[in-house]
């Protein structure tokens, strides 16, 4: 979060996935206007639907970085446990 506060993040491809959610909960399903066209035209990630229900509950772009870690941290779990197997 402090790298994003301090502006020292890839700030151009987060705001791609906020817009692209902002635009989809308005009535644009998953446009850009940075990219000019759907998010999908550029990159088909049809997980990115999944944090619509999560963006919904806090429509901004930290939403979006606190549940980047959140689900890097379960993924290290679940790897964690199939590796043990």
């Amino acid at each position: 979060m402090t790298h994003y506060l301090s502006f020292r993040t890839l700030s151009h491809d987060l705001s791609i996935f906020d817009e692209s959610l902002y635009n989809t909960l308005h009535g644009e399903f998953l446009y850009s206007s940075v990219l000019g066209r759907s998010f999908f035209a550029e990159h088909f990630s049809p997980t990115l639907l999944l944090f619509l229900p999560l963006y919904l509950m806090g429509a901004n772009p930290a939403t979006l970085v606190i549940a980047h870690a959140a689900v890097l941290w379960a993924a290290v779990l679940v790897l964690r446990q199939v590796v043990r197997s």
